[in-house]
């Protein structure tokens, strides 16, 4: 007597089978290697559910190999760039919008379905549903990302062109903030988020990298934060440049720059968003603090091409072999770190004047202010919330406003 069933449905190399005595429905394939089929069960009874489940296990299994854009399905192609990339990335939930996104309007559509007119209409659709054109691009470009992919590994034949969206005139990511607004939320802010802001005013580095800056980039010895860690791959979009240490934050620590009970933050919105409704102060984005920076910077008079290196805006490739010893030189980023190191000052304390040479670099030792930011803030050594006291000094000589109540 037969183990199974005959073939019921069949797709690819996998069919539908029962076995005897079971209403359960199974996928089977031959395994020519072991000479032998092999089953998965597709956990029901109906037959229709079990071919839903039998196609998404042929799609998950086969082996794609060259597709032509008529034959592949862009869902298809939605679906590997998610599981083996976009899921396992900081900005997971974000891809997941997108692509999700993507697949609400093409449906079961093919890669050949992407015509120039057929594009247009997906960005009409996405305006009237009230996308605006920053969140048309970044879906677009999550498509525009699996597709490529899937062309780099030989999946797809070809990748269509994706039509992108114009976004001047918008607003960038986060407004900036003036200094009483500053020194408001730090004073309200818990200590994971002051770490952040401190990093983030000191550096002018993006949000993400910040939160992923562990000690071993931090180099005491020569003063330099190295932005990129040594496992992420450099990527021109959001270069990570190696810049020059604030003496506001040269005290050596040990772990991540922003902790919570000794583990890495994933998202600071949150912690921020509480710091500004407590101190009255409109909400703003992390995003905010790598504004003020460059805003600061532009201030004080730090040259446009030394802001844009501080920030990481544009690297050319003329440079890329240079780059890696320039940062040694005495004169590196001068400008931009001894604005930025005037910021963190003026958020923590009183105003301090700039120091340079011998000056500065007594600086890293005895002054006082450095001394309370580094024993007070820096490295996750922060005491516990809803304190006024901070290693012994009362914070209320600070920020007058702290513990005071609300109207």
């Amino acid at each position: 007597m037969p183990r199974y069933k005959r073939r019921d449905y069949q797709v690819g190399e996998w069919w539908l089978g029962q076995r005897e005595g079971s209403a359960a429905y199974y996928g089977i394939r031959y395994n020519a290697t072991k000479q032998r089929n092999e089953r998965v069960s597709l956990g029901t009874p109906e037959l229709e559910v079990a071919k839903q489940k039998l196609t998404e296990l042929h799609l998950r299994t086969r082996l794609v190999k060259d597709e032509q854009p008529d034959q592949a399905s862009l869902a298809d192609v939605l679906r590997r760039y998610w599981e083996q990339h976009g899921s396992k990335v900081r900005s997971a939930k974000s891809n997941g919008h997108c692509i999700n996104v993507w697949l609400d309007y093409w449906q079961d559509g093919l890669v050949s379905d992407l015509s120039v007119k057929r594009q247009e209409d997906f960005h009409a659709w996405m305006r009237a549903r009230g996308y605006s054109p920053a969140a048309m691009v970044r879906v677009l470009n999550i498509g525009k990302a699996a597709l490529n992919r899937a062309c780099k590994r030989d999946e797809l034949a070809i990748a269509p062109h994706i039509l992108t969206v114009s976004v001047s005139g918008t607003k960038p990511m986060g407004r900036p903030l003036e200094l009483p607004e500053l020194r408001c939320i730090y004073a309200h802010a818990v200590p994971h988020v002051r770490a952040f802001m401190l990093w983030a005013l000191g550096t002018g580095a993006r949000p993400e990298a910040i939160l992923e800056l562990h000690s071993r980039q931090v180099d005491f010895k020569y003063g330099l934060i190295h932005l990129n860690p040594p496992e992420r791959e450099q990527v021109r979009k959001k270069y990570r440049p190696t810049i020059r240490l604030p003496d506001a934050l040269w005290e050596p620590f040990e772990g991540w720059a922003v902790a919570y009970d000794g583990n890495p933050v994933k998202s600071i919105k949150t912690g921020l968003w509480r710091a500004c409704d407590r101190g009255w102060v409109k909400r703003c984005s992390p995003y905010s603090f790598r504004h003020t920076a460059a805003r600061w910077m532009r201030r004080g008079g730090v040259p446009p091409w030394e802001v844009a290196a501080q920030l990481g805006h544009s690297v050319g490739k003329e440079y890329a072999v240079t780059e890696r010893y320039a940062f040694y030189s005495p004169d590196y980023l001068s400008g931009a770190v001894r604005a930025l190191d005037e910021l963190v000052r003026n958020i923590v304390y009183e105003p301090v004047s700039s120091q340079s040479g011998e000056e500065s670099e007594q600086s890293r030792s005895s002054s006082g202010v450095e001394q309370r930011i580094r024993n007070a803030w820096v490295g996750g050594s922060i005491p516990s919330c809803g304190t006024n006291k901070i290693n012994g000094l009362d914070a209320g000589r600070f920020f007058p406003f702290v513990g005071l109540a609300h109207p």
